[in-house]
């Protein structure tokens, strides 16, 4: 692959709230509601990120959220 000498590319994961809970088997007793502070503090954030060199990391990625969390049981 042609990198220039330093390369920092960290995939990463985007999943909501609800997704999240769908993973873990759902809970019946959990709800959302906005927080406007939290939602002040998030809106300063990227929504996306992009890479130059996308295909540096293409192994690395996650089948998903739910493929974490079943992982994270096997160390």
């Amino acid at each position: 692959r042609d990198l220039p000498a330093r390369v920092l590319h960290v995939p990463s994961l985007s999943v909501s709230g609800q997704d999240a809970l769908a993973a873990l088997g759902g809970a019946p007793l959990v709800s959302f509601r906005p927080d406007p502070a939290v939602q002040r503090l998030i809106a300063g954030w990227p929504r996306r990120l992009a890479t130059a060199y996308p295909a540096f990391s293409e192994d690395l990625r996650d089948a998903g959220f739910a493929a974490i969390l079943a992982g994270a049981g096997a160390a």
